[in-house]
């Protein structure tokens, strides 16, 4: 029993013949150990013929130590005679059975959104939100993770979304170096990413199947490579005209 508890015994009493009332109200006694009586005294009530409740608090008040054992007795005259008997026994301790479910009650608090489970326990968080600004500047550095820890299967395509993080939640100092960002494949083809980096990075794509650079669209109207330029005319010095550039418009015309 933990210390300051209260305690309750039913106590009995009879004669020959059958349960019967004490001569008058009962008396208690509580022995510690295997000492004397202490100077408290519980309550000692009437339930019924021949039945009585005996009991009190066990508190430092009232005498009572941790780590001791107590006998609770009932003193009881009976057709004058005077009769004792234990009514009951209980060790005090510091603690009991309801602290250790308030403490797995508090565990059961903080944890009931955690999912553990197979051999290797792992937990995952489940609907409960963690704030980014609840971590400290540079606390998670780069060599928390190893390498290839968290990859994109691990999180789903539109679990993160704009909406979760609030503004100003993520800053600069919260991360002790920059975040990699290089681009391997796009749509798993890897020779688009490199292509991606050469359109970027001033180097620019040559080939038929790119698309045309500055620089040579630029060309396009301008110089004597220009695909706009006007043709030069030139005098006819024998022979005759047959049609006139209007021919050029038909397939095959004459001109």
């Amino acid at each position: 029993m933990k210390l300051g508890h209260d305690f309750c015994f039913m106590a009995p009493t009879h004669n020959s013949t059958g349960s019967v009332d004490a001569d008058a109200l009962p008396s208690a006694l509580v022995y510690e150990d295997h000492g004397a009586a202490l100077g408290y005294a519980p309550t000692v009530a009437k339930v019924d013929t021949g039945e009585y409740h005996v009991y009190g608090t066990a508190s430092a008040a009232n005498g009572f130590q941790v780590g001791h054992d107590y006998n609770v007795v009932m003193v009881a005259v009976i057709g004058g005679q005077t009769w004792k008997s234990r009514v009951g026994q209980f060790t005090v301790d510091a603690g009991s059975i309801d602290d250790v479910d308030a403490v797995v009650d508090a565990i059961k608090t903080q944890t009931d959104k955690m999912n553990f489970t197979g051999t290797d326990i792992k937990a995952t968080l489940d609907g409960e939100k963690v704030a980014v600004s609840a971590i400290d500047a540079g606390t998670i550095a780069a060599a928390t993770f190893a390498a290839g820890a968290i990859d994109a299967s691990a999180v789903a395509h539109d679990a993160i979304t704009a909406d979760k993080i609030a503004d100003d939640a993520i800053e600069p100092g919260m991360f002790s170096d920059l975040v990699p960002a290089d681009v391997v494949e796009v749509s798993g083809d890897a020779a688009a990413a490199d292509n991606l980096e050469s359109q970027f990075d001033g180097t620019g794509l040559t080939g038929d199947a790119f698309p045309g650079r500055q620089d040579q669209i630029a060309r396009l109207s301008i110089g004597s490579a220009a695909i706009s330029t006007v043709a030069s005319g030139f005098v006819l010095t024998t022979g005759t005209q047959t049609g006139s550039y209007t021919n050029t418009f038909n397939k095959n015309g004459d001109y």
